[in-house]
């Protein structure tokens, strides 16, 4: 069972830490429809497909992730779960304890103030989580997505703790310049015979009030602690900031070019290479479902043709009918690659989804060629006397059609080039020239598949294209020996002639060239 993380927009608010009912953290925990880096590779969540317990109090919230290989800390249980608009928000009570105080200071120090989910039993398709249980909840530094911060964080201390620690600072440096003038004295003493170095009991006690921690015991005489210094020491204190034994000036210069190794390369992805294709020759032909690789079936060469009956127990009239047989074998289409295992090992899932994709792409765009060349090898069938231009050809077409199937043609195929044709149709001809010869420019298709100098036309249920379901299929097979996996897609389909006069071709005659 995997287990998977992802670090979220955190927009934390945190509580007192030393009321337990006031312990509290909260925030937005996963976002809806956002890219999240997770330890499974990139991921999107979306509302209704996270299942959180109906005991809340068994999602925990945690310091840091519980497959973090430095150990982690549970420090609270989840009290309330809200799914808006945006996102799952939760609300959590942080226990009593080193561990819980510490998880509100990494809160209110904005060290750790990311929230970070953990789920189990995750499905995916590609990207999109579609079903997954949550956890736990863990306090992490780092968020996935750019406006994972923190906007508000709220918090009320002690103040007789605050004030104690204060004190305790300040006797802490008292005792620090007690130490450095018992090592000083004896030097002075040395240097100075007449000096008097005892302070006067109220001058040992003014100087201890007014000495920093922040100095430390050396060669040289310590410096006295201002009154500006003491209110450093009490903001230090308020501010949970650690009291240093030494401080800094100056900040040295870290530059990109001086450092080029300490930011990874922007991935970009697939980049892209065309629109998506879209099939437009098949959806305009019958569609069938392949079960066998060989299909049998039949068609009329001769109806039953109703006739005029007399009645009063005469004989019904009657008529010949004849059928014959038809058969289609299924075809088969496939590619595929021996891909590295390294791909899978190391979840670079986006360059699969990729391979699989183009596969995809290239089934649908040889299918709609292969479901082209059957519509134009059955017109050939049905071949009629050319017309003098593109719109006269297919209104010939349709007039064939209409009068041999009783249908209207659902397409006219038509090379690229001769479509510019329709250019020289104007305002005044569309739509009433169009509706005198019963064409529709919408049920052009303009493509490279065609035949050039000719209209094609056909009625839907005159043709059929048959797919095995769920082509093209994906296989995936382990290459142990090469260290591969053997990546593959499969297709099979077939195209059957209904009716010889639901599909026709129209030649165009080309203009006469200039008199020579």
């Amino acid at each position: 069972m995997e287990t998977l993380t992802i670090k979220t927009n955190p927009q934390l608010t945190a509580a007192d830490t030393h009321e337990p009912e006031r312990r509290r953290i909260k925030g937005l925990v996963l976002p809806w429809g956002k890219i999240g880096n997770s330890s499974s590779g990139r991921v999107v969540a979306s509302r209704g497909k996270i299942t959180i317990p109906a005991d809340l109090g068994r999602v925990k919230l945690l310091r840091d992730h519980s497959d973090n290989p430095h150990g982690f800390q549970p420090v609270g249980y989840a009290v309330k779960a809200e799914e808006r608009d945006d996102g799952l928000y939760m609300e959590f009570s942080v226990g009593e304890g080193p561990d819980g105080d510490q998880a509100l200071k990494d809160v209110q120090g904005r060290v750790r103030d990311a929230l970070s989910v953990e789920l189990i039993d995750v499905h995916m398709e590609g990207q999109n989580i579609t079903a997954a249980q949550l956890t736990a909840v863990a306090l992490v530094p780092i968020p996935a997505f750019e406006d994972a911060r923190v906007s508000e964080v709220k918090a009320s201390l002690d103040v007789n703790n605050g004030m104690s620690a204060i004190a305790n600072r300040l006797k802490a440096a008292a005792g620090t310049v007690s130490e450095c003038a018992d090592q000083l004295n004896p030097a002075i003493e040395k240097d100075n015979p007449a000096m008097d170095t005892k302070p006067s009991p109220a001058t040992d006690k003014t100087n201890a009030a007014r000495v920093s921690e922040l100095l430390t015991c050396n060669r040289s005489k310590p410096e006295p602690l201002t009154f500006a210094k003491a209110m450093d020491v009490m903001r230090m204190v308020r501010n949970h900031e650690p009291l240093d034994d030494s401080l800094t000036a100056a900040l040295q210069d870290i530059t990109r070019s001086a450092n080029p190794a300490i930011s990874a390369p922007q991935w970009l992805g697939e980049l892209w290479s065309g629109v998506g294709f879209q099939r437009e020759i098949v959806p305009l032909m019958t569609q069938g479902t392949l079960t066998r690789m060989k299909a049998v079936g039949f068609r009329w060469t001769k109806k039953p043709k109703v006739q005029d009956y007399a009645g009063d127990k005469a004989e019904i009239p009657s008529s010949p009918v004849a059928t014959e047989a038809v058969e289609t074998v299924a075809k088969r289409l496939a590619t595929g690659n021996d891909i590295d295992r390294a791909y899978y090992d190391f979840n670079e899932s986006e360059f699969i989804e990729a391979y699989m994709r183009a596969c995809a792409e290239s089934y649908a765009m040889v299918t709609d060629e292969k479901a082209a060349a059957f519509i134009k090898t059955s017109a050939a069938g049905n071949k009629k006397p050319a017309e003098p231009n593109l719109l006269h050809a297919a209104g010939k077409a349709r007039q064939v059609i209409k009068a041999g199937t009783r249908v209207e043609p659902s397409a006219f195929l038509v090379h690229s080039d001769d479509m510019f044709e329709l250019l020289k149709i104007t305002t005044m001809d569309n739509p009433a020239y169009l509706d005198l010869i019963g064409v529709d420019p919408k049920k052009f298709i303009a493509s490279d598949q065609a035949k050039k100098g000719s209209v094609i036309a056909w009625a839907k249920p005159a043709v059929t294209f048959y797919e095995l379901p769920g082509s093209p299929i994906r296989v995936i097979a382990e290459d142990i020996a090469r260290g591969g996996r053997d990546s593959a897609v499969f297709g099979y389909w077939a195209t059957l002639l209904n009716n010889q006069a639901g599909v026709v071709e129209v030649p165009i005659t080309p203009a006469p060239g200039p008199a020579a």
